[in-house]
């Protein structure tokens, strides 16, 4: 983990008295968002420091529960990674799951 080494350039006296160029500065990418089941996002390709919202299935929560939250975000990290926005953990590593709701007992119905 961590910020990536700088990179050091050279630019080159050339023989008519002028430097050459050096290559232009890059963002650090992350590449694609990882692909999450019963979820969609904007499924780009990401570079630091853009973020990417997802939002879970209809039926599907992060708790399993009714009113459990259905949206989390990621971000792309310095060092390249896709990381959790609420722990900084590795994305790969600590995943969010959408999960299908469960409704528990059905109540009992005096009678029924």
């Amino acid at each position: 983990g961590g910020a990536p080494a700088n990179v050091n350039f050279k630019a080159v006296c050339q023989a008519d008295g002028t430097f050459s160029s050096p290559p232009a500065c890059q963002p650090v990418s992350c590449g694609h968002s990882p692909v999450v089941a019963n979820a969609a996002n904007d499924a780009a390709s990401f570079v630091y420091p853009e973020k990417t919202v997802y939002k879970c299935a209809v039926g599907h929560t992060l708790d399993a529960s009714g009113t459990g939250s259905d949206t989390f975000k990621l971000t792309c990290d310095v060092d390249g990674i896709f990381k959790r926005i609420d722990n900084r953990l590795p994305f790969a590593t600590s995943p969010y799951r959408c999960q299908p709701v469960v409704c528990g007992k059905p109540p009992v119905v005096d009678h029924a």
